[in-house]
């Protein structure tokens, strides 16, 4: 449900969840950490990353007390926590979870792994390491492309942090390029309705007025704002 842009049904199940894991296993426990981190990645799509900050701080130290030191788990906690602090543009904090995240994974080519390198690629992008960034999005996108093919909207994901590297460094129509490839998969993957191809058409649309293409960017601005009036609310 959280994938389908459900968030009020994904949140009564993953509170749901959560009582049931204190319920049977007390407030300690490996399987309630991971409820935590669950819910701590719905809050950070509902962008109430307050709370999100909260329930993945707690997951980490639960996960650190009650797992082996080389557990997946941990990691899992480490980069829920690395995303939200890159939410709340904590970037120095976050680079050193997600850098132990992913050297937790191993070098064995998995969708978390992939994942987190995405993550980390990001939070350079914020931080204006741009090098670092661009050369993460590639090792990312070739990792989501041996894994899923090249129509998955994790390979549109990378196309669109690779854009907005081109797009900061004036590159606008490199930028757009890689832009329209992302929407493209969006579109065909999630359709029209979902928030994921709002934020593609959200992207291409502020490269357009760059550009001072303004009725091309209106043309992808305006049904991008209707979709996410409609998932999180109008202002």
């Amino acid at each position: 449900y959280r994938m389908l842009g459900d968030f009020e049904r994904a949140d009564s199940l993953l509170v749901r969840a959560l009582g049931q894991r204190r319920a049977l296993f007390g407030e300690s426990h490996a399987d309630v950490a991971a409820s935590l981190v669950a819910l701590s990645e719905l809050r950070i799509e509902q962008a109430e990353l307050a709370e999100a900050e909260q329930l993945a701080r707690a997951a980490l130290d639960m996960a650190r007390r009650t797992l082996p030191p080389h557990d997946p788990r941990i990691g899992a906690a480490a980069a829920t926590l690395g995303q939200v602090l890159q939410a709340r543009a904590e970037y120095a904090a976050a680079i050193p979870l997600l850098e132990e995240a992913i050297a937790r994974e191993g070098d064995r080519p998995s969708a978390q792994l992939a994942g987190l390198v995405s993550t980390l690629a990001a939070t350079h992008y914020f931080a204006g390491n741009y090098a670092a960034s661009d050369s993460l999005n590639r090792r990312s996108q070739a990792l989501h492309t041996a894994l899923f093919g090249e129509r998955h909207p994790s390979v549109a994901d990378d196309l669109m942090n690779l854009g907005a590297v081109r797009s900061d460094q004036g590159l606008y129509d490199e930028a757009e390029q890689l832009y329209r490839q992302a929407l493209d998969i969006k579109l065909a993957y999630h359709g029209e309705e979902h928030h994921r191809t709002a934020a593609s058409r959200t992207v291409l649309g502020r490269v357009l007025v760059a550009q001072g293409r303004l009725d091309e960017a209106l043309e992808q601005l305006a049904p991008a704002l209707q979709t996410r009036e409609r998932v999180f609310g109008s202002v």
